[in-house]
């Protein structure tokens, strides 16, 4: 069987064989698996009707066939003593996903019935791991070929590498940039309302005059300006 995990739930116990003498008897119950050692609470005053309700998830390695259960009677002053046993078969549990079990338990000696065990048992199997792709193998010159991958019924071309070289790789070599001269930024506008400043005075601390304006034609009529 392949690997995967078992659902153990332990439910309870239907006429158990009553072991003790003075008062209820304290039972348990214990479960293997292959390499799994599991035990439940122990039901105090449960007598030949004790409740359990626990489950055991049981990680199978797949070499599994079977799951023995034992039950115990908890004691103080005194080692506890075993009241019952069964050996359910995993095979049902293997092939349906899930099995009711209603195991009939057997005293310690194996000769005579002692009540029965109540369980129900789910397995998962695990998921199966991709194969694992072989190396191929190498070719003449240090070189190898991928596997062909088949991509939506297309082939691809196999690749080539090369093992322990590397390709040389070509290195264009970029142009030469002068850098641009920075023009002065241009000055500030003048602020609103400024008026140029006037010509220099001459030597004797005067404007200079106006040019003189042009001689008027005289009059064709009268001969006046």
């Amino acid at each position: 069987m392949p690997p995967g995990r078992l659902e153990v739930n332990v439910l309870d116990a239907i006429r158990l064989k009553d072991t003790q003498t003075f008062g209820k008897q304290d039972p348990y119950v214990k479960i293997f698996c292959g390499a799994h050692r599991e035990r439940t609470k122990t039901h105090t005053d449960g007598g030949t009707k004790p409740r359990w309700n626990e489950r055991f998830l049981l990680a199978l390695r797949g070499d599994e066939t079977e799951l023995e259960a034992e039950v115990w009677n908890e004691n103080q002053m005194v080692s506890d003593n075993l009241i019952s046993r069964c050996t359910i078969p995993l095979s049902e549990v293997f092939e349906k996903g899930v099995q009711d079990v209603q195991a009939r338990v057997m005293d310690k000696k194996g000769n005579a019935t002692a009540g029965e065990l109540v369980m129900v048992l789910r397995f998962a199997a695990a998921a199966a791991a991709p194969p694992m792709m072989q190396p191929q193998a190498m070719a003449a010159g240090g070189t190898y070929q991928q596997p062909q991958m088949v991509m939506g019924g297309t082939q691809q071309q196999p690749q080539m590498v090369m093992v322990g070289t590397q390709q040389p790789q070509m290195v264009m070599a970029q142009p030469a940039v002068m850098p641009q001269p920075r023009m002065p930024p241009p000055p500030p506008p003048p602020p609103y309302g400024w008026s140029a400043p006037p010509p220099p005075a001459n030597d004797d601390g005067w404007f200079p005059d106006a040019p003189p304006a042009p001689a008027r034609p005289p009059n064709d009529d009268d001969g006046f300006w």
